[in-house]
């Protein structure tokens, strides 16, 4: 390519006899074009292509499907529409729950073949702000016995962890109502979008065929993610968390919604 760009193209000799110039061709005696063909490689474009739109169609539809799952058990009320029911049920609205003398009501319902569950929020707050939130869950297909509320609970802990949260306490004790063990939870999740930090204190207990859950959650917000950890961590290791904790073993918030 050099070195045709350098050199011009050449000129020819002056003693070379000149060409006989000839009419142009006219209109009627130019020769008819043979019908036109595609190549194949053309027509597999355009299947190719249609196939895309088909797939990338399908994909849409599977993504607005999967907007009516049923929200992570770990994470809290921004996984729910505040002041509406969940899509797989319709159910009437549940009572208010007070808890520590403070009084929520239910901001989110949501069921699917596995799991059931409540939220509840107090006045003037919503899914995109609060401070305190009540979960209440039923597993369905649970069948009562202690070797799936110890599977249930373990479940949720490896989320926990897996999500990048931290578990400050785990322990088990005898329920006074059914002398059946519970298992407790008490972890944090980060949610680094809104400077927060939310700690979760979760119980897990048995009521005739039912594996029940309660958690009370607290979101704690900064100016920093740092700010946030600081101020979850000074609460974590003060007196209210062991009162919240012994509130919930004597309480059971989700027995009070299902019948056995």
């Amino acid at each position: 390519m050099d070195n045709l760009s350098q050199n011009p193209v050449s000129t020819p000799p002056s003693s070379a006899p000149l060409a006989t110039p000839q009419p142009p061709i006219s209109p009627m005696q130019k020769k008819p074009r043979g019908p036109v063909r595609i190549s194949s490689a053309v027509i597999i474009g355009v299947v190719y292509l249609f196939v895309l739109i088909i797939f990338c169609s399908l994909a849409i539809i599977g993504i607005n499907l999967k907007k009516d799952t049923i929200p992570d058990a770990t994470k809290g009320a921004e996984s729910g529409t505040d002041g509406n029911s969940g899509t797989f049920s319709a159910s009437p609205k549940k009572p208010d729950i007070t808890f520590q003398g403070k009084i929520f009501s239910q901001s989110y319902h949501a069921k699917d073949d596995n799991i059931e569950l409540y939220e509840f929020l107090q006045k003037g707050e919503s899914s995109d702000s609060w401070t305190e939130l009540i979960t209440i869950m039923r597993y369905i297909n649970a069948s009562g016995v202690l070797p799936e509320l110890d599977r249930y609970a373990e479940a949720v802990k490896g989320s926990v962890e897996s999500s990048g949260g931290l578990i400050i306490d785990a322990f088990t004790k005898a329920d006074d109502v059914s002398n059946l063990a519970q298992n407790f939870l008490v972890y944090t999740l980060k949610n680094p979008e809104k400077k927060s930090v939310e700690v979760d204190f979760q119980k897990f207990y048995i009521r005739g065929k039912q594996v029940l859950s309660d958690t009370y959650s607290i979101n704690i917000d900064g100016e920093t993610m740092e700010e946030a950890g600081r101020k979850a961590l000074e609460f974590i290791n003060n007196s209210d968390k062991n009162e919240i904790r012994d509130t919930m073993v004597r309480m059971s918030l989700a027995e009070n919604y299902w019948s056995n």
